[in-house]
């Protein structure tokens, strides 16, 4: 195995030449290269995006099925319908779960395709557990409405949740033992000035929801400019912003402390024998 010493990348060839992805015409194969960019190796599957690996290296996530889907206001654009997962020993290819079976899936009724599109995922470090969005057409009346899916190996939801109208998924990550999900949901503000913004920390299993922050801070062209980052032990979360760079419990009771002003892009040491 070389978990741990290559990369995925998705290579674009745009036959059609006009900048984009277009299904018919152009070719988008994945590759993976060692850390130099050499010893490249084409895999098994073509017409899609990687989303993540399982932690073992053994199995990555992709979304395919690309389709052109319109807007109300008229925009078209080619999205994926699928979720992908390759062995990476075998080179066997499974179809996960499509958009419009996952959509029939949750728990609660939501719009029918093409009202959503698959978006970008993360992996739980467990290996058993993708965190999914489902995201919007884009059209012209501001940031899409989207759903973070929690699904199976088997492409089953295990956990929703919908973000208000105007917001935005901004980031997420796993917790080291994969049983709570670190989400960063805001709302576009103007391109000067401040935007609200909410880093929840919910609990998979149960869907018990703990806010770490809720609050207004400077963004970046109409985002927020924040980062956060699990700890090891799972215990806290390290939050660089404009204001500093906090460190905040990610269990209640809510416990939080300003570690360096000014302080930003904060990364952890893995604990020993990791």
């Amino acid at each position: 195995m070389d978990a741990g010493r290559r990369l995925t990348l998705a290579v674009l060839d745009d036959t059609s030449g006009d900048g984009g992805f277009d299904p018919a015409a152009d070719r988008l194969a994945l590759w993976t290269v060692d850390a130099t960019g050499g010893d490249p190796r084409r895999l098994g599957l073509e017409g899609a995006y990687p989303l993540d690996w399982t932690a073992d290296g053994r199995t990555l996530y992709a979304v395919g099925g690309f389709q052109a889907v319109r807007s109300p206001e008229g925009y078209t654009s080619q999205w994926p319908t699928n979720v992908l997962a390759l062995d990476m020993a075998g080179g066997a290819v499974r179809t996960v779960i499509t958009i419009d079976e996952l959509v029939t899936r949750l728990p609660r009724g939501v719009d029918p395709p093409p009202t959503f599109r698959l978006g970008w995922g993360r992996v739980s470090p467990t290996g058993d557990r993708l965190a999914l969005t489902l995201q919007g057409v884009p059209g012209r009346q501001g940031p899409p409405p989207f759903t973070l899916v929690v699904i199976d190996g088997a492409g089953n939801p295990v956990w929703r949740d919908d973000t208000p109208a105007g917001g935005f998924l901004q980031g997420m990550t796993w917790s080291p033992d994969g049983t709570r999900l670190a989400v960063l949901t805001g709302q576009v503000g103007p391109s000067r000035g401040n935007a609200p913004v909410a880093l929840r920390v919910i609990a998979v299993a149960t869907g018990a929801t703990f806010t770490i922050l809720d609050s207004t801070i400077p963004n970046a062209g109409g985002i927020p400019d924040i980062t956060f980052r699990w700890s090891p032990d799972g215990r806290w979360l390290a939050l660089g912003r404009a204001g500093g760079l906090t460190i905040a419990a990610a269990d209640p009771p809510a416990r939080s402390w300003m570690l360096a002003p000014g302080g930003r892009a904060p990364d952890w040491r893995p604990a020993p024998g990791r």
